[in-house]
């Protein structure tokens, strides 16, 4: 059976600043990714997302549900008021998520020798 499944994406802010382009991803605090260019920060938006959700499904860490607009802005306008950061040229993506259900797994196998 051949299922259709809807791919996630999450809300990213993409901000100017000193001739680059930070990433930042309300639902995933940790992950700053950057870049010289709008379209390469958000190459690198994706890359580093899939990597990070990786990490976290390798870790057992939850996965958190992507947050609408609204909440990922309000999420993001906290954080960068307790860092003094002006957020108001932010552009927000949406950035598509992996599917990481279906990611290749490595697995180490050891047999008895005779």
């Amino acid at each position: 059976m051949n299922e259709e499944r809807t791919k996630k994406a999450y809300y990213a802010a993409f901000l100017p600043n000193d001739g680059k382009v930070s990433v930042f991803f309300p639902d995933f605090p940790g992950l700053f990714p950057w870049h010289d260019t709008m379209e390469l920060a958000f190459q690198s938006a994706i890359e580093g997302l899939e990597a990070h959700m990786e990490v976290m499904a390798d870790d057992g860490d939850e996965i958190p549900e992507p947050s609408p607009l609204e909440d990922a802005q309000a999420m993001l306008a906290e954080r960068f008021a307790a860092i003094d950061v002006d957020g108001s040229d932010a552009v927000w993506q949406l950035v598509p998520a992996p599917d990481i259900s279906e990611q290749q797994a490595r697995v180490n196998v050891s047999f008895k020798r005779y």
